[in-house]
């Protein structure tokens, strides 16, 4: 999930340039979608774990609850200034992987 999303966003700054309404209602879709999975991936590992294991990796599920909440607020309120760079929190999500 987090490497679809994170070449989505790769492929979107790529062909900013030329983006027709079409294409960018795509990323705009792509965007809720990704936002959406995101926030119940959180939520099943909250209620999975009952906090035990959440807070274990408590660094780790704070960065993502803060990009979740960033992410659903860039959905709600997509005008709002410096909210663009929630999405660049999305993609350092992919250092996650990599640790792991």
């Amino acid at each position: 999930l987090i490497v679809c999303s994170f070449t989505v966003t790769c492929v979107q700054h790529e062909v900013e340039g030329g983006d027709t309404d079409n294409v960018q209602n795509g990323y705009d879709d792509a965007e809720i979608a990704f936002t959406v999975l995101f926030a119940l991936e959180l939520a099943a590992n909250l209620f999975a774990n009952w906090w035990k294991d959440f807070a274990s990796l408590w660094a780790w599920n704070l960065y993502d609850t803060v990009v979740v909440v960033g992410s659903i607020v860039a959905v709600l309120v997509p005008e709002m200034p410096g909210i663009t760079y929630m999405r660049l929190l999305r993609i350092l999500r992919v250092v996650r992987l990599i640790k792991q």
